[in-house]
């Protein structure tokens, strides 16, 4: 079993904004084979740092591959009509853009807006299901087309109330029906939602197509006692899984993002400074494939 592991940019930064290309080179210092960005972040930065970064990627013979919290006036589930259309047009640019990174995956919340919580009185969530997959049946039009992989992250009820399960993630992901669109789990979000971390990697199967890590609480993996590693991991070889492995912590309040992921307390560590967890982090997973 080899994988890439990988890390989200955001485990060092206060702002979605920032040198994009610094990152990398710090990802590759510390042994990761891939560097995760947000791509609306990369794709609106001026002053040269998309070009900038395309080229340290190559230098540095590093993966890129990008994660999405769909916009609400993008959101591709809506009633809206407009709305959806902005959406789909939306999800194409952002594909064919991360085309030009020699982007091999984009995923997380693709298929409706993230945030949104739940709807007031909703009891069956079936209309926007169905408005989201004759959307996305659009956006994979183009995906094929660029021959980008994308994935729907299941998340938390906190964060979005269509898919919540691996279970209801494959039910999607089936009715669309493309090779190119896939699952993306997190292990933060399983641990709130599912019953079983094996079983809900043995749900998705080879429908799985990208693994987030983290602790319950957000920190680097290995650094809790909830989450259980070892199921995990023999669950992901069970199902021979070939794809990425991406740790996604969140550990620094104050900023854009501790704002919107809902950071509210200082998860840094007196004795370690962030690469240096980093690195135990990636030795650890290391460890697991091993």
């Amino acid at each position: 079993m080899k994988n890439n592991l990988g890390i989200f940019y955001a485990y060092w930064q206060k702002d979605w904004m920032t040198d994009f290309a610094e990152c990398a080179r710090r990802a590759a210092e510390l042994g990761f084979d891939e560097i995760q960005y947000e791509l609306d972040s990369v794709l609106t930065a001026g002053g040269g740092q998309q070009e900038e970064l395309k080229e340290t990627i190559d230098e540095l013979d590093l993966e890129i591959s990008f994660s999405m919290g769909l916009p609400a006036e993008y959101d591709i589930s809506s009633a809206d009509s407009k709305v959806r259309r902005k959406g789909i047009n939306y999800l194409q640019n952002s594909i064919r853009k991360a085309a030009e990174f020699d982007c091999q995956l984009i995923g997380g919340l693709l298929y409706g807006g993230w945030g949104e919580g739940l709807v007031p009185g909703l009891s069956d969530k079936s209309d926007f299901l169905q408005r989201s997959i004759d959307s996305m049946k659009r956006v994979m039009e183009t995906a094929e087309v660029c021959e980008v992989n994308c994935a729907v992250e299941v998340v938390n009820r906190f964060e979005q109330f269509m898919l919540n399960t691996s279970a209801e993630a494959v039910e999607y992901v089936e009715r669309i029906d493309s090779p190119r669109l896939g699952i993306h789990l997190d292990t933060f979000h399983m641990n709130i939602e599912e019953h079983s971390f094996a079983d809900a990697v043995e749900t998705a199967g080879d429908k799985l197509f990208h693994f987030h890590v983290g602790e319950n609480n957000r920190r680097p993996p290995g650094e809790g006692e909830i989450i259980p590693w070892q199921e995990v991991f023999d669950a992901l070889k069970g199902i021979d899984y070939q794809g990425s492995i991406v740790m996604e912590p969140f550990v620094r309040d104050g900023g854009d993002i501790a704002q919107d992921i809902m950071i509210w307390r200082d998860g840094e560590d007196d004795e370690l400074d962030l690469d240096e967890r980093a690195e135990r982090a990636r030795e650890f997973l290391e460890d697991l494939l091993a």
